[in-house]
């Protein structure tokens, strides 16, 4: 995953597997919230078929108060099948009410310590 913070600083890159068990910051769930697709927009460039190896690289774009949004791409052997922009919404698990991106996961989204 490709990550750039909200103030255009330093790219880095990040591959990496995340286990489905796995809290983002590290609370295992504890705080009853949830990350739900706000809005997602995709560009389809090239035909790309149901066995065909794609690799999908995801980049931070923005940072909102409470919602990040990244750039895909889905690719494969140097061409762009499709690309997109999907926005996430972190919201109360209970009522779903927007809340703000603690602390610990900006940093994260950022990249930074």
């Amino acid at each position: 995953m490709n990550t750039q913070g909200s103030r255009g600083g330093a790219r880095r890159s990040t591959k990496r597997r995340i286990d489905a068990n796995e809290s983002i910051d590290g609370n295992q769930g504890r705080d009853k919230v949830l990350f739900v697709v706000h809005s997602a927009q995709i560009a389809y460039h090239r035909l790309a078929l149901l066995h065909d190896a794609l690799e999908v690289a995801a980049q931070v774009a923005r940072i909102g108060k409470a919602r990040p949004v990244f750039r895909q791409r889905i690719g494969r052997s140097g061409e762009t099948p499709a690309s997109a922009e999907l926005t996430l919404a972190r919201v109360e698990a209970q009522n779903h009410k927007l809340m703000a991106l603690p602390g610990a996961i900006r940093k994260k989204l950022e990249g930074t310590p």
